[in-house]
């Protein structure tokens, strides 16, 4: 390859690089997601609702439509972790468990035990964070008697 080829194709290299970059300095800044995991299983969740701020500081508010995740099978007894996809973690928040039993927690910084009777729950997670901005995912799982 010749002097000029490598010179162009550094060119068109450094050019995609800098659209990358001006593509996602000026792209709109979405809320993170929140993880649910009991051992092994990973629950899934939808976005709820979410305040989230922009790029200029003001909250950017959105409503997830009613679709309802798919329930995923849990053991009738675990530790659920519960986790926000961001790197900082918000020391506010809440669990609500809601079934056959409903059970609601405060603080949902270390694993949540639990003990659940057979049936269909839903979980909701809300993270809070200073300036009104929040995160609510909500997640759908059974329970089933052993060998169900």
């Amino acid at each position: 390859m010749t002097v000029r080829a490598w010179f162009t194709i550094s060119a068109l290299v450094l050019a995609a690089l800098a659209a990358a970059f001006v593509f996602r300095l000026f792209a709109p800044i979405t809320a993170p997601g929140i993880l649910v995991r009991s051992g092994d299983v990973r629950l899934n969740g939808r976005l709820d609702d979410a305040c989230w701020p922009g790029r200029h500081g003001e909250l950017r508010c959105e409503r997830a439509e009613s679709t309802s995740p798919s329930a995923v099978v849990v053991p009738a007894d675990g530790r659920f972790r519960i986790v926000v996809a961001y790197p900082v973690q918000p020391e506010v928040g809440e669990i609500r468990i809601d079934g056959p039993e409903r059970v609601r927690i405060g603080d949902w910084r270390n694993p949540l035990p639990y003990n659940l009777e057979p049936g269909t729950y839903t979980l909701t997670a809300e993270a809070r964070y200073p300036e009104r901005a929040f995160v609510r995912y909500v997640f759908r799982f059974r329970v089933t008697r052993s060998g169900s």
